[in-house]
């Protein structure tokens, strides 16, 4: 699922929706899972850098190692951030 447009999908590996066009009610785990998603709400991303890059968003949550690492507007109370420090 590396380059689709979609909602309400799972997506499991390396790069997992990486670059989905739409990204609503996904759940992606993996390294750099949802990691060039642009926009999206209600996402849940689990892994390395994962939402590494999104740059617009609400209600997602992203776990892992520097996730949500170059999120502009991707931040609380829109989305819930845990890394490692």
């Amino acid at each position: 699922l590396a380059v689709f447009t979609g909602s309400d999908a799972v997506a499991v590996g390396y790069g997992a929706a990486d670059a989905a066009g739409s990204q609503t009610n996904i759940t992606a785990v993996g390294n750099q899972a949802l990691g060039t998603a642009t926009s999206g709400n209600s996402n849940t991303a689990l892994g390395s850098y994962a939402l590494g890059s999104t740059v617009d968003g609400a209600s997602n949550v992203a776990v892992g190692y520097r996730c949500l690492k170059h999120s502009l507007a991707a931040t609380p109370p829109q989305s819930v951030r845990m890394q490692q420090t």
